[in-house]
Formats: structure tokens, sequence, C-alpha cells
């Protein structure tokens, strides 16, 4: 068991239900070409380029409210400039991370309910997950503006839900779904909807996030929340 795995709460015969996933930084590695992406609109715009720290502290943003307080009345021009450049480059600028497809691959036919909400721009996100393959895994997708409000609100992840015929339990509500993601943007949904928060690490320190949120899950990546459920659903293991 990894050092991640060894904060983990959960007990052995605990069975999500229902798992739903974050997308860039949870499942897919499309970071480089963001950071690309944001620092050529911000050239085009006159702005000098984010640093990395800087690139990171807005990355739990949508850019559908990140760009109006950066960009102002020019918001929309800055917005049609990344959408271009994503559109132009994002399906040559993406590789899965790893155990993505494997945990995806079980979920769905352990006979579990498996859907992707992100704050990408929906169009963007649905290309992706073809592109990958994956589509046959999920029941549904839900990126930015598909909701009146983008995460962290729970207006996406509700849609979801609804989506995917979803409905609440009578007594534990939404307690029976798992939400993995690897910002404070998803342990704010999380919180806010009333599901089981997975935190993913990636290899980074964040202490701060298990602290401020006490996730019901860590996890580094989703090969370790594949070894976590392996005791837990009946799982087709490849």
């Amino acid at each position: 068991m990894s050092e991640a795995l060894a904060t983990c709460e959960t007990e052995s015969h605990e069975t999500p239900q229902a798992v739903f996933f974050d997308w860039d930084g949870t499942l897919a590695n499309t970071i480089p070409l963001l950071f690309r992406a944001h620092n050529h609109v911000r050239e085009l715009m006159g702005f000098d380029a984010w640093s990395m720290v800087e690139f990171y502290s807005n990355l739990r943003f949508s850019s559908l409210d990140l760009y109006p307080r950066i960009y102002g009345e020019r918001a929309e021009e800055a917005l049609s400039t990344l959408y271009r450049f994503m559109h132009d480059n994002h399906l040559d600028h993406i590789e899965a991370l790893n155990g993505a497809e494997e945990i995806l691959k079980e979920l769905h036919a352990g006979g579990c309910t498996v859907g992707i909400v992100s704050n990408k721009r929906h169009d963007l996100l649905v290309k992706e997950i073809a592109h990958m393959g994956w589509d046959k895994y999920i029941s549904c997708a839900v990126g930015a503006g598909q909701a009146e409000r983008d995460k962290p609100y729970p207006d996406p992840l509700l849609k979801a839900f609804e989506q995917a015929n979803m409905k609440p339990h009578p007594e534990k509500g939404w307690g029976y779904v798992w939400y993995v993601g690897d910002t404070v943007t998803d342990m704010e949904l999380a919180a806010n909807v009333g599901c089981k928060a997975v935190l993913v690490l990636n290899d980074e320190e964040k202490e701060e996030l298990i602290r401020s949120f006490g996730p019901f899950l860590v996890i580094n990546d989703c090969q370790d929340l594949k070894n976590t459920l392996k005791n837990s659903i009946q799982l087709v293991v490849s």
C-alpha cells in the first residue's frame, strides 16, 4: 500500500455505487497544453506570461469565470482566442494518466455508474473523451457551460446525476457517490453536493487540502484507486 493510501479511511466492504471524475489532472494530462494556451492568450492580449506558479493558482477557476475578471470588456475576445488555440491543438497534446483507462473500464464492467464533470469547455471535453476511446465506459459527461454555474458550484454534478437517471438516497442523499479530483475546486464540489470526496495527489504534497476537507479517500493516482477497490467491488481484473 502506498503512503497516499495510508490515509484512506474507507473500510474494505465499502462499495461505491457511482464514481464521477474530474478530467484534467485526474484522468488526462493536459497541463502543458493548458499552460501554453493561457499564455498564448495573454501574449496576444498584451499581458505578461504566467509563471507556472501563477498558472496553477488560477487553474482552479473555470475560464468562463476567470477571464471576465482578468480581461474585462475583452473577455469574449480572450475566450475566443483560448478556444481557438485549444481546438487546434488539444488532441495532439493529451495523454492518459496512470491507471485512468483501467479504472474506468473496470468500474463500468462492475456495473458502477461512471461519469465525468469538468470545467473544460464541454465540446472539447467530449472530443477528448472520444479521442481516448473512453466514451464507451461512461454514462455522462458535463463540461463548462452546460449547467447554470460551473464547479465548484453543485450545478454541473447534479446535472450529471440527472443525465445518468440517478436519484438521491432517501437517508444518505448523494453519499453513495464518489467524486474523484485533484484540486480544491473538486473538493469544494464534493462538499457542496454532499458526496464522498476522493483526492488525487499526483505525487504532490496536498496537506492543506487534506486538513481543510478531510477527504473520504486520498490516492496518488487512478492506479491507486483501482488497487483500493479490488477488494470492495467486483471488478473484472485485466
